[in-house]
């Protein structure tokens, strides 16, 4: 690099260009005082023989870049913590020959999610709101191009963002309008970020959050210069959710602030963020506040919530906090479809009630609220017999069913009509007198 730096000063050549060949995040401590005078660097990849000619005409301007970063670029690597434990460590007390030579070691992972954008964006934000344990931290010093960062020959411009809740779909659909303020057509990817709430339920029981987390992109066609495209990603709640090793041991939603953002990368999502706390200066109309407290948007996080409290037993709080997120999910769909005939595919047995794969593509428990309407679980066979109708309901089998009301509130569903397509023909449906019939046959 010295040679090259000294041949652009002497005139050799005009521009110096770092191409990055790499599939690997590298170091580029080399760009931090830019003693080599570099004018751009760019990460190619392995782009192999043919993909270096695309190269070429993104060098010459026949085609304008539009990719973002995968990975977060440092000037030293050893700034990460996950540094630390990447050695081989030799196990205490290993004699050659005894096990083989190359497992005689091992590496330890205790970063949990803190490790990339995880980590560096978190502790910038625990930095600039004097929250956590971040220390001296300079992002700057550190990060050199932060995840979701790619530059083009053009510039853009973000309006009109807004934020949509889908109930029937629970997912949220949010647009941006994308506009070229540059001098050349280009394409702009659109990064959407999301930020969930911290709570003392979270720091008592371990639960890892990143300040921010990438749920969802798109990107816009060929936009020339002045012209603008609203661009739709579509984000799925569970998106949001935060896994609970320790509590619930399951996935859950916490009552709380929830923010989605849309950004350039991972630091300006962040920035955005903390913007709309008020702990930045800056423009608000790419980052929106979903929900705040304990509302009925996070009715999911509550009933996770409530069954990871109910019991000190993790394998049953997890079980029963699936079990409550699915009756929700299918309550919410079947609210707006009272009355309606589905087909549909048994897909689940449970003491509970049923867990089905309708035709028309949504999918959770049927939970019957009264329970007498089930009896005769048989967990070998995965099997329930209905009470009334003496319909068995088996794996796989196909079905059709009919809602007759439905309770929010409790996640309830009654049914008005549950039957197995193409049932197995009984010869009497009474068990009394089919216990008659078979004791009347011993004999």
């Amino acid at each position: 690099m010295s040679q090259l730096a000294a041949l652009k000063q002497d005139g050799t050549f005009q521009r110096l260009i770092v191409l990055i060949n790499s599939a690997n995040a590298v170091q580029v401590d080399f760009l931090q005082d830019n003693e080599y005078g570099v004018d751009a660097c760019l990460w190619i990849g392995d782009v192999g023989i043919s993909g270096i000619n695309a190269v070429a005409e993104i060098l010459t301007g026949r085609v304008n870049p539009s990719g973002s970063l995968v990975d977060t670029y440092c000037y030293n690597n050893f700034s990460s913590p996950a540094m630390s434990n990447f050695t081989p460590i030799t196990y205490a007390g290993y004699q050659g020959g005894e096990i083989p030579s190359n497992a005689s070691t091992y590496m330890i992972y205790q970063e949990g999610i803190y490790v990339g954008y995880k980590y560096y964006e978190t502790r910038y934000e625990d930095t600039v709101m004097g929250t956590g344990n971040a220390g001296d931290f300079d992002y700057d010093s550190v990060v050199a191009f932060p995840f979701g960062y790619g530059l083009s020959y053009t510039t853009f411009e973000y309006s009109d963002f807004n934020v949509q809740y889908d109930s029937e779909q629970d997912q949220y659909l949010v647009t941006v309008c994308v506009t070229n303020t540059g001098d050349v057509a280009g394409k702009e990817p659109v990064q959407i970020y999301a930020q969930t709430p911290y709570t003392d339920y979270d720091r008592e029981n371990g639960v890892e959050k990143a300040a921010v987390q990438l749920v969802g992109f798109g990107k816009t066609g060929l936009l020339q210069p002045v012209e603008s495209e609203t661009v739709t990603v579509t984000v799925d709640r569970r998106e949001l959710a935060s896994f609970d090793t320790y509590g619930a041991g399951t996935y859950i939603l916490d009552a709380g602030d929830y923010y989605l953002t849309a950004a350039t990368d991972a630091h300006n999502a962040v920035e955005n963020i903390l913007t709309a706390k008020g702990y930045l200066d800056g423009k608000l109309d790419s980052v929106d506040k979903l929900f705040s407290g304990e509302v009925e948007e996070n009715q999911l996080g509550d009933a996770l919530a409530d069954a990871a409290m109910s019991s000190s037993d993790c394998e049953r709080a997890a079980v029963e906090a699936e079990r409550l997120a699915d009756k929700l999910m299918m309550a919410r769909f079947m609210h707006g479809h009272v009355g309606e005939l589905f087909d549909g595919i048994v897909s689940g047995v449970s003491e509970w009630g049923l867990y089905v794969a309708l035709s028309n593509g949504a999918e959770g428990f049927l939970h019957v609220r009264t329970m007498d309407d089930w009896f005769d679980f048989d967990e070998r066979r995965m099997t329930l017999r209905g009470e009334r109708t003496g319909c068995v309901f088996s794996l796989g089998q196909p079905l059709c069913v009919r809602v007759e009301s439905v309770e929010l509130e409790s996640s309830s569903i009654d049914l008005a009509f549950a039957q197995p397509l193409n049932p197995k023909k009984k010869e009497k449906s009474d068990r009394k007198k089919e216990r008659e019939r078979l004791r009347g046959f011993r004999k």
